[in-house]
């Protein structure tokens, strides 16, 4: 039975491996606009991006994520992936090999049996977010799996008492730190945790491991900008100054979310009955991770979905105790088909697929020099993703003329026929199916997602 267990979670973890690979190969989007400009457009190609202009795009932003990613992208180029689309599939295959790796170690820390720890992985691989967000250079998704692996090292403390553990658990919630400030939240559930045991030779060499790390990182931030923490200064006076700027949400907004978010997964779990004090005792450390980062961040004003990426680890394994897979198939099958539903929408449709068509197409034809953006219509432009340089700038009018080498970019809903009788439409880049539900649902925000097209004059080829 145990064998067969095992094998059943490695079945699950090569299942895991080809979906994830899958999704970061053929899955070319970005999810927010931060993701691409403060992220990719930094690192990729990796030609034109040396590591001391890498450390200075970071700005008032910890420049270690993208570090990471450079050396990631640096080391594609050296194995002879020049162009910036393979890069950005090597480092997206990277990512999401990365995650399963510390999902793994993380699930084997969490639970005791083999049967929790596959059910545990399951959810951290097949839920339908999974393979899109984890594959992805943003910062709030790639410190999950560490944020996971901090509690789960806790949890792995408060079974075997071994310091060993409190001191990863430390270590891997500064690695998510230092990729997303917010992520050091966590650092307070941290130390109930350690405290709560009252082994005082732990929490002194723990302490002082703590202290030793903050120095450490801060005299790494002095040699990389020139001031000792300078990059948590500046980005902490940034988000104080503009934070509200960028709209305001009411508090309860993330506990919807996760209400939203729970419910591909409520139809395999058995609410009733349950000693809910059994099944999350051992669960603590996790749960106070999750609990403390979601109310902190729900009394600040600003609010945005992808704020709450760092935790989608442990919020995934904290439903494992309530599955149950001897429910009838009439009961699990809904579940498990509407997941796979969703799973199968989201990893196949690209997010910003509209622009990302356009500089593909740019990419491919040569004897195109330049591109004029419409007003609002390129929002983002990605010319990470074209291996030349290609000069983008906006205009608030269609041109009367314009060059063979130059192209117009306009959104369909800014068309004007009788200024385009000069132009011949040289292509339509539509968004996916998710991004027009989307923009369905909230069209006001989600302008940048409509389709594109792309116009050049008249007789040129």
């Amino acid at each position: 039975m145990v064998e067969d267990l095992r094998a059943r979670r490695v079945g699950v973890l090569v299942a895991a491996i080809l979906i994830f690979t899958i999704t970061a190969v053929f899955n070319s989007g970005f999810i927010a606009v931060d993701d691409y400009a403060s992220n990719i457009e930094v690192v990729v190609p990796a030609q034109r991006h040396p590591f001391g202009d890498i450390v200075a795009a970071s700005d008032f932003r910890p420049p270690f994520a993208n570090l990471f990613l450079g050396t990631v992208t640096h080391t594609a180029a050296l194995l002879g992936l020049s162009h910036p689309i393979n890069q950005l599939i090597f480092l997206r295959v990277v990512l999401g090999l990365l995650s399963l790796a510390l999902f793994l170690q993380a699930v084997k820390r969490l639970f005791k049996d083999t049967s929790s720890q596959m059910t545990a992985l399951a959810l951290l691989a097949f839920y339908f977010t999974s393979p899109l967000l984890f594959t992805r250079p943003l910062i709030e998704g790639m410190c999950a799996p560490w944020l996971l692996l901090s509690a789960a090292c806790c949890v792995a403390y408060q079974r075997h008492k071994q310091l060993g553990e409190i001191l990863l658990a430390l270590l891997c919630l500064t690695f998510a730190t230092l990729i997303r400030y917010q992520s050091g939240l966590c650092l307070i559930p941290l130390i109930v945790c350690f405290f709560r045991e009252r082994r005082w030779r732990h929490i002194t060499a723990t302490l002082a491991a703590a202290t030793g790390l903050f120095i450490l990182v801060g005299l790494w931030d002095q040699a990389l900008k020139g001031n000792f923490h300078g990059s948590l200064v500046s980005y902490f006076a940034y988000n104080r100054a503009h934070s509200s700027s960028y709209g305001v949400s009411p508090f309860p907004t993330y506990i919807f979310l996760f209400l939203l978010l729970s419910f591909p997964v409520l139809g395999l779990t058995r609410l009733g009955e349950r000693n809910w004090r059994a099944l999350y005792s051992p669960l603590l450390a996790p749960l106070s991770y999750f609990s403390f980062f979601v109310l902190v961040h729900s009394f600040v004003l600003h609010k945005e979905e992808r704020f709450m990426e760092p935790v989608m680890g442990l919020f995934l394994v904290l439903w494992t105790p309530l599955i149950d897979w001897t429910k009838s198939r009439w009961r699990l099958g809904p579940a498990i088909y509407l997941n796979a539903l969703l799973l199968f929408l989201v990893s196949t449709t690209i997010p910003q697929k509209n622009v990302i068509g356009v500089a593909r197409f740019v990419d491919g034809h040569t004897e195109i020099r330049r591109i004029l953006g419409l007003k609002e219509t390129l929002v983002v432009f990605p010319r990470a993703y074209i291996e030349r340089i290609v000069p983008e700038e906006r205009v608030d009018a269609i041109p009367l003329s314009l060059p063979c080498d130059t192209v117009l970019a306009l959104r369909a809903d800014l068309s004007d026929p009788e200024r385009l009788t000069r132009y011949t439409r040289a292509g339509i880049f539509e968004p996916g199916l998710t991004e027009r539900l989307i923009i369905h649902l909230n069209p006001a925000k989600n302008f940048r997602r409509a389709t594109v097209e792309l116009w050049r004059p008249r007789g040129c080829r």
